[in-house]
C-alpha cells in the first residue's frame, strides 16, 4: 500500500505542465500564475510547487498570497511530503508572500529566480512604505533570499528555506514596486 500511495503521488506530479520551468532555464524570472504552479527551486530538474492564491475585498484592496513547497523523502521509511519552503527574513518566519497594493500601485510584491544549473532559486521581495497614499512616491526596499537545505537536520530548523542574504535600497522613488524592479534591477513581471 505504501509503495502504491508513492506512486500515486509522483504520477499526480508529473502529469501536471511545468510552469515556469522554460523561464527559469534561461535565467529568466520564472513564471507564476494564479493556482499551482511547478518550479526546479533546486536546480535538479526535479518540480517544486508554487501556490497562488487571491483574496478578494470587493475594493482596490485585494491581493495575493503565495507560498512555496518542495516534495522530499523524509529518509525515516514514511511516505514523501510537501514540504512548506518558509522566507526566513532576518530570524522571522513567513510562511507565505504577500502581493498588494490598491488600484494605483502595488506596494508589495516578489520575483522568483532560477536556473538550469545546480543553484538554488533565489527570491527578491520588494517592499514600498505607503507614504500618505497608495499613488505616492517612495524609496523601495529589495530583500534578496537564497535557497538553503538544512542537511544537518538542526532541531527547530525547517528542512528548506529562503535565507535572507542582503537589502538594498533603490536609487529612485516608485508608486510601483513592478516598475522598480524594471528599472532598478532588469527584472520584467513574473505573470503568464
Amino acid at each position: 500500500m505504501k509503495n502504491l500511495m508513492r506512486a500515486v503521488i509522483m504520477i499526480s506530479i508529473l502529469s501536471f505542465p511545468l510552469l515556469g520551468i522554460a523561464e527559469a532555464q534561461s535565467g529568466k524570472v520564472v513564471t507564476i500564475g494564479n493556482g499551482t504552479n511547478y518550479v526546479d527551486f533546486t536546480g535538479n530538474g526535479k518540480p517544486g510547487l508554487v501556490v497562488m492564491g487571491h483574496r478578494d475585498n470587493f475594493n482596490a484592496h485585494s491581493f495575493d498570497v503565495v507560498s512555496f513547497y518542495l516534495f522530499s523523502d523524509p529518509k525515516d521509511g514514511s511516505l514523501p511530503v510537501w514540504n512548506i519552503i518558509p522566507v526566513m527574513k532576518k530570524e522571522k518566519e513567513q510562511l507565505e508572500v504577500i502581493v498588494s497594493g490598491g488600484a494605483d500601485c502595488i506596494l508589495h510584491d516578489f520575483r522568483l529566480l532560477s536556473d538550469s544549473g545546480m543553484t538554488p532559486a533565489a527570491l527578491i521581495l520588494a517592499d514600498r512604505e505607503l507614504g500618505s497614499s497608495y499613488a505616492d512616491l517612495e524609496s523601495v526596499t529589495f530583500t534578496y533570499f537564497y535557497l538553503e537545505k538544512n542537511s544537518e537536520g538542526i532541531p527547530g530548523s525547517p528542512l528548506f528555506s529562503f535565507k535572507q542574504s542582503r537589502v538594498v535600497k533603490s536609487k529612485a522613488k516608485y508608486c510601483d514596486v513592478g516598475e522598480a524592479y524594471q528599472k532598478e534591477l532588469g527584472i520584467g513581471t513574473y505573470k503568464p
